[in-house]
């Protein structure tokens, strides 16, 4: 039984990348990426290199088995993996994945919420109806008019919250990112 977990963990971990016929190189594969992802700072888009080295995976955190071991963060739905061998093969725990994000060599990691503050005289309703099916929204403030939702879809970590600040109903707008910090040496 051990064996036969062990292939389909190699196996799932082998499909995560495709071969390139001219140059005989690994390249990752695209069902993992989101294109052209980007979000808003201020009105200016800044967009994300895909980070091959590091998976986000949404999981069914009431089916994992008390023996995985790996760190759930963001509501218990998300995981951060750098091999998916380590993820269990089950479709009903493992549920979408996609690349993490790089910005000037600095890891993004994404958690599959948003943060965003409605402009003055807009009603949070009109936001929540807005992101029906597409997130769920917080309705306490996290700070000062600023309000969290929840993605529903992983894949779409960039694009619900660019919907949302082209709604024009916000004055920002934005992915929440974990953030890879690395010490240098003094």
């Amino acid at each position: 039984m051990k064996i036969l977990t062990f292939l389909i963990a190699l196996l799932i971990s082998f499909a995560s990348c495709e071969k390139d016929d001219n140059d005989d190189v690994i390249i990752p594969n695209s069902k993992y990426e989101i294109p052209n992802a980007f979000y808003y700072n201020g009105s200016t888009k800044t967009y994300l290199e895909t980070d091959i080295n590091l998976f986000v995976v949404e999981v069914n955190p009431d089916l994992l088995s008390p023996k995985e071991d790996f760190t759930l963060i963001s509501s218990n739905r998300i995981m951060i993996v750098n091999d998916f061998s380590t993820v269990s093969s089950d479709p009903m725990i493992f549920l979408d994945s996609i690349y993490s994000f790089k910005i000037n060599e600095n890891t993004l990691i994404p958690t599959g919420s948003m943060a965003f503050r409605p402009k003055a005289g807009v009603d949070l309703s009109e936001i929540i109806d807005l992101l029906d099916g597409k997130a769920i929204v917080q309705e306490q403030p996290i700070y000062e008019n600023s309000y969290r939702a929840t993605v529903n879809n992983l894949k779409e970590v960039c694009n619900t919250p660019n919907m949302l600040y082209e709604s024009g109903l916000v004055e920002y707008s934005m992915p929440s990112f974990l953030l890879e910090i690395v010490l240098a040496d003094n």
